[in-house]
């Protein structure tokens, strides 16, 4: 609870986390609100939120399955999950390809 200042007096208020919930929304969307009872006082929207699990998911996969598991970090920019996961892993595993396949996959 925090207290807040309104037109007739101090008043306290609740924070809450809402979704992500909605099908439509696909998980990326959460919605922090300040409610003085039923009156939402604030609403701040944090895109991008999403907490399935997946590092944990990983854990018993090889690297070549794990890379259906980034495509649903973020349903935002799922080919960008792909791209950085997999120049991670090439690099983290000394893997280099010539140059003229580097500059068509980056």
């Amino acid at each position: 609870m925090t207290t807040v200042e309104t037109a007739i007096g101090t008043a306290k208020t609740m924070v809450l986390n809402m979704g992500p919930q909605h099908p439509s929304t696909h998980g990326v969307l959460r919605i922090l609100l300040e409610l003085d009872g039923e009156t939402v006082v604030t609403a701040i929207p944090d895109l991008g939120y999403l907490h399935t699990g997946i590092e944990k998911s990983c854990e018993d996969k090889t690297y070549s399955q794990v890379i259906t598991l980034t495509d649903r970090m973020d349903y935002l920019n799922p080919l960008g999950n792909n791209l950085v996961y997999c120049l991670a892993l090439e690099k983290l595993l000394g893997l280099w390809k010539c140059p003229s396949a580097r500059n068509t996959s980056a």
